[in-house]
This record gives structure tokens, sequence and C-alpha cells, in this order.
């Protein structure tokens, strides 16, 4: 789902083309980036899901590759700063688990948060 817009966006900004989107542009430039340096020419255009990335040779496992480590690095880069800042363990620990639970685990598609949150409002207020 995310290759037909970001990687459309990234066609874009490798062939030089200008375009307009209302949304900034960092995350653009940076799969833009990953796509360049994993040799992507830009020419593939991610018109439609399911399009095949194989038949037209689109590196998309080295495009995927940069959000990929960047959100591994989400973890320990709060754990750090939360300790830089002069923070306890505990309090740091806690952060990391407040981010992995809400952004990672809480996000996925096969159990949304929203039916989560709903199940919990829903069996807390039978007590």
């Amino acid at each position: 789902f995310d290759e037909v817009y970001f990687g459309n966006f990234a066609s874009h900004y490798i062939l030089g083309e200008y375009y307009f989107d209302v949304h900034p542009r960092l995350a653009k430039l940076l799969f833009g980036l990953a796509g360049w340096f994993v040799g992507f020419d830009g020419h593939f255009t991610f018109d439609n899901i399911g399009d095949s990335y194989t038949a037209s040779h689109v590196p998309y496992v080295g495009m995927r590759a940069l959000p990929a480590i960047l959100g591994s690095l989400t973890i320990p880069i709060v754990y750090a700063l939360m300790k830089e800042s002069g923070y306890s363990t505990v309090i740091a620990a806690f952060s990391v688990f407040i981010i992995l639970f809400f952004a990672f685990i809480s996000m996925i598609r096969l159990t949304p948060s929203h039916n989560l949150l709903q199940t919990t409002r829903t069996s807390l207020s039978r007590f």
C-alpha cells in the first residue's frame, strides 16, 4: 500500500520531475535517497497496488530497508534519550514500553487499536 505513494514520490524525486504534495517531504526524500542508493532508476511508476516489482526490476527490498532500520532504531534511541535527559532506568524503560506497545504492537493490522480499546472499554464497563 505505501509503495504506491512513497514509491511514486521517490520516482519523481529520482527523475527530477515536479509534482504537488501538501504533506512534508522528508520521508519521501529519504525513501527516494534509499531508492537511489540501491539502484532504482525511477522509471517504475507504482500506479497500482499489487504490481510486480520483480518483473520490473525494482529493488524494493533495499527501498524497504531504510524504514525498517529506522523503525528498529526507535527503541534504543528513545531509551538513550531518556537516560541522557537524566531520567531513571525505570522511567526510560517505561517510555520504551509505551512506544513499543502503542506505536508498534497495537497498530498492527491483525488487531487494530480501536478494536482493542473498544474491547477493553466493554470489559471494564461490566464491573
